[in-house]
């Protein structure tokens, strides 16, 4: 079958000033932009195409756009007319350059709701995304987390009720307390094991939070969640008479 040749009109210019950041993009990677220029210095080869919306609005290609700036080189563009938020998402959602980070960014300037709340979570408490996630879903990060959640979270389908706030804001503020007595309690498997330990409707956080603080040398590291679920058990029986509680049985949890 013959090739088909498409009438694309490809667009050059060298007004940089009329193109504008769509508002929302992701933040600019610096790096990136200067392995760009690098690239360009070596041996210059027209950059990839970028696109635009009538509005002079880039819609993808924001880091190609400043490279050429940067080094005085023309703009390729092309004009896709009425492009805006739902091609930015389509775009990306396709992509693996843009991390969780940066569709949380994303909705956040888009104001939906459960975005902004993550993002107060994060900075207030002085958490990651992926340890708020480890509390909101225990199969966050994984490669069982399925397509629809991912996906869900990508395309700005994401939703937190306000029983799931609430349940996140009283895990990470415990959370919070405990985690600089170990250097490991950012890892995935420690931050499931508390979350699975915190929703034992028999814990008595004071109890656990206290053995904590008066033994945490005794608590190291562990492969994998389970491993982890034995030792806050193992610490929260310590020198305990009487009352001691498998805390990692599969028994009395909330859902």
């Amino acid at each position: 079958m013959k090739d088909k040749k498409l009438n694309i009109p490809i667009w050059e210019s060298k007004d940089y000033e009329k193109f504008k950041f769509y508002k929302g993009n992701r933040e600019m990677l610096q790096g990136h932009i200067a392995t760009l220029q690098e690239s360009f210095e070596q041996k210059y080869i027209s950059p990839s195409i970028i696109f635009i919306n009538e509005k002079f609005e880039i819609i993808d290609g924001q880091h190609r756009f400043c490279a050429c700036k940067n080094k005085g080189l023309p703009i390729q563009y092309i004009i896709l007319k009425g492009a805006g938020f739902k091609e930015i998402t389509l775009l990306n959602t396709s992509q693996k350059n843009w991390k969780k980070e940066d569709f949380l960014n994303f909705y956040c300037e888009m104001e939906k709701d459960s975005y902004l709340f993550l993002k107060k979570v994060i900075v207030e408490y002085k958490v990651s995304l992926n340890v708020c996630g480890y509390f909101i879903d225990e199969q966050w990060g994984r490669a069982g987390f399925g397509d629809n959640r991912r996906s869900a979270f990508r395309q700005g389908c994401f939703e937190m009720n306000l029983q799931k706030k609430n349940s996140l804001i009283d895990m990470i503020s415990k959370y919070v307390l405990i985690r600089d007595y170990w250097k490991f309690s950012k890892n995935a498997s420690f931050c499931r094991a508390l979350r699975k330990i915190l929703l034992n409707r028999v814990l008595d956080w004071n109890r656990l939070y206290n053995k904590c603080d008066k033994h945490y040398k005794t608590f190291t590291e562990k492969a994998n969640v389970e491993d982890y679920c034995k030792e806050f058990t193992k610490i929260y029986n310590h020198k305990q008479r009487g009352n001691r509680i498998r805390l990692h049985d599969e028994v009395g949890y909330d859902n």
